[in-house]
């Protein structure tokens, strides 16, 4: 149990109440002695760390005594600082595993005993695509198959899989249309009757999208039924199934730093929106998760975003609109995106907002500072809809980007700067874990590991290009195809270089600290 606690305590970031861990160990089906659980806490030592206060057992801190058992490391492989799934098991799974074909049958899995191949079967389980086809949660559903076997068949089944026929079933889901995000890809079977029923054709922008307003606020909805009516202080609202909310199901929730507020980046965008007095500017190095955390926030609360790259040869006529000639041979003046999201309560994200040229920022601040736009050309003065909402991106105003251009104050003023930044290491590997590794293992942690290090090395030394969190999702989908994280990441690393990069001690580095191959971590 000293185990599954670290492993709750880490995960909750903090302390963890007794009740909480032995909710967890419930969860998960672990085959654990509450009753000596309790006497160990309550015993004293020095294995658990207790808050009493209040009359409370709140857990702050455990040390692990003995072996971990198979069971909670077949759960958790990755526990900190802990036992391998292979130094626990006595053996590595990839010694256990040969290349399967998609048509073999499960009886090939070292991990499938005879006695529970029946009931598999009996649950529509024959083939190693029928397993990767499945969640793991899904195979704990076959009687007799805990969770934890569950996820070892799952993972065994993974390693025995082509990776090449992994990667092309996960290439047919996407010319279907169908989520492959989350690499929880149906088994090809599966897929063929799906693409039986049509494939997707393609996602287009219209103006017809931006011209439907979002719900009214859910709060004031007579379908209201009392569930939370805001996110972070920001009023969700009613799902009106419009096609500019950002899809998110089934998305990673985004892990945040903290800023010297103690509040996290979301808390305070969140808090900046709902007071609506100022727009938000996301200030933060490329490929730092701005646009994820946006998209996220504007999911959560049902809010219409549309996102706009900036560039100083763009016009305030692109944006704004122009006169143009109409059909009966009069001349009008047409609204383009910054009119219609105002009218019709759509937020747009201006991404590389130092780029935009001045007559942009012009419009941008009036409507900022006064509440509303007035079109000179037509004379038309535009109050905005109510959920309209204000949100720019950018890069930091630093010698690394000195090609970025600049803002006014009067402009900044109008903003709230929000600094964003690369996650500490440890929320940056358990963002790529969870992101990668739901429904199968990409990567192992180790692999996640090593990246992030390198990752790391590269921020603070302008000699060498830096490794963003986009770049390393991009590595992990690469060494997905290839098996090669350390040439992997060489390449990318190269990629980006330039004549007056120094990649020398940058690149042993990478040969001392990240595996030559997904097999040698």
């Amino acid at each position: 149990m000293s185990y599954f606690t670290r492993y709750v305590l880490e995960e909750q970031s903090g302390s963890v109440s007794i009740d909480t861990v032995k909710q967890r160990a419930a969860e998960e089906n672990l085959d654990i002695d509450m009753a000596t659980f309790d006497s160990e806490l309550r015993g004293g030592g020095d294995m658990y760390e207790i808050d009493r206060a209040q009359g409370s057992l709140t857990i702050t801190g455990v040390t692990p005594r003995g072996d971990c058992p198979e069971t909670i490391a077949l759960l958790y492989e990755n526990l900190r600082d802990g036992p391998s799934v292979e130094d626990v098991a006595g053996e590595s799974f990839e010694d256990e595993a040969t290349t399967l074909s998609g048509n073999s049958e499960i009886s090939d899995l070292g991990a499938v005993s005879d006695a529970k191949v029946e009931a598999m079967n009996d649950r529509g389980y024959d083939t190693l695509d029928d397993v990767l086809g499945a969640t793991v949660e899904e195979l704990a559903q076959v009687p007799s198959i805990p969770l934890p076997e569950a996820r070892k068949i799952k993972q065994q089944a993974e390693l025995a899989s082509d990776p090449a026929d992994q990667l092309a079933r996960e290439a047919l889901a996407r010319d279907l249309g169908l989520d492959v995000s989350h690499h929880n890809t149906p088994d090809i079977e599966t897929l063929v009757e799906q693409g039986r029923d049509g494939a997707s054709s393609a996602d287009v922008i219209s103006m017809d999208m931006v011209k439907q307003e979002p719900g009214e606020p859910i709060r004031v909805s007579e379908e209201w039924d009392g569930e939370d009516w805001h996110f972070q202080n920001l009023p969700i609202l009613n799902d009106v199934d419009h096609p500019l909310v950002p899809d998110m199901e089934g998305a990673v929730e985004p892990k945040e730093i903290s800023l010297p507020t103690g509040e996290s980046i979301s808390e305070v965008v969140c808090n900046t929106l709902a007071r609506g007095e100022k727009g938000v500017l996301l200030e933060g190095p490329h490929g730092c998760g701005k646009n994820y955390l946006i998209n996220w926030v504007m999911w959560k609360t049902n809010r219409p975003v549309i996102s706009i790259d900036l560039n100083e040869s763009m016009l305030a006529e692109h944006l704004i609109g122009s006169m143009m000639p109409q059909e009966d041979g009069s001349v009008a003046f047409e609204d383009k995106l910054i009119p219609y999201c105002a009218k019709y309560g759509i937020t747009p994200v201006f991404n590389e907002i130092r780029a935009a040229p001045p007559d942009v920022t012009m419009a941008l601040h009036q409507l900022l500072e006064n509440g509303e736009m007035v079109i000179e050309e037509s004379g038309e003065r535009i109050t905005p809809h109510p959920a309209f909402r204000f949100i720019a991106t950018t890069n930091p105003n630093t010698v690394e980007y000195d090609g970025a251009g600049s803002l006014n104050d009067a402009f900044l003023d109008r903003l709230r700067i929000v600094p964003a930044d690369y996650l500490a290491p440890a929320k940056e590997i358990d963002l790529l874990d969870d992101r990668f590794n739901q429904h199968r293992q990409v990567v192992s942690r180790n692999v996640i590991k090593s990246f992030v290090s390198v990752a790391n090395e590269t921020r603070d030394d302008r000699s060498v290009p830096t490794l963003s969190t986009r770049q390393l999702e991009d590595a992990i989908y690469w060494t997905d195809e290839n098996g090669n994280p350390r040439g992997t990441l060489k390449t990318i690393i190269k990629g980006r270089a330039d004549r007056r990069s120094k990649l020398e001690s940058l690149e042993q580095y990478v040969n001392d600290t990240v595996p030559k191959s997904v097999t040698s971590d």
